[in-house]
């Protein structure tokens, strides 16, 4: 079995997914996260990350 090609680009360090995210938030964030992500054009919102980092930094 082999990874998905977006996989296999990761691995190979042709895409690096930090560059896709663009917010991060805390779990008690969420609803802030989610609103940030439903007016994405605005607010270019391409990947969300939440983490339970009190900073919201994985």
């Amino acid at each position: 079995m082999t990874p998905p090609q977006p996989l296999k680009s990761v691995m190979a360090g042709t895409i690096k997914p930090q560059q896709l995210v663009a917010h991060q938030f805390a779990l008690d964030e969420t609803r802030k996260a989610y609103d940030s992500f439903d007016d994405a054009g605005r607010q270019h919102a391409l990947k969300i990350i939440l983490s339970n980092a009190p900073d919201g930094m994985a």
